[in-house]
């Protein structure tokens, strides 16, 4: 008798997942994030794109529930960015990369 075998589709997902999760970990570590900021506003910046690796997808993981949070409590906005990526043999991929911005609220006159 054969040993069962788990489904292929709900494995890889799950894997997919995992994988991204542990490379979002790595890519919003807040305390680098914050010197790249720190570092654009002295060139005279008011906000800074965090550039992913191609085909990482990290919206929806923890850590980018993380750096919203962060965000938030240091007063910084948060935008998702779409970017498209050529992958290897042509395959296009879309790219949400983080948008951080910390300029001045502008009132209406």
């Amino acid at each position: 008798m054969k040993a069962p075998v788990e489904k292929l589709l709900p494995f890889l997902q799950k894997e997919s997942f995992l994988a991204r999760q542990d490379r979002a970990a790595v890519e919003l570590k807040t305390d680098v994030i914050r010197i790249m900021i720190l570092e654009a506003a002295r060139k005279g910046l008011t906000g800074i794109r965090i550039r992913m690796p191609d085909s990482l997808d990290v919206k929806g993981t923890p850590a980018a529930a993380d750096l919203k949070t962060w965000c938030r409590k240091e007063g910084l906005t948060l935008t998702w960015e779409r970017r498209s990526a050529t992958l290897e043999g042509g395959r296009q991929s879309d790219v949400w990369e983080p948008d951080i911005s910390w300029a001045p609220k502008v009132a209406d006159s």
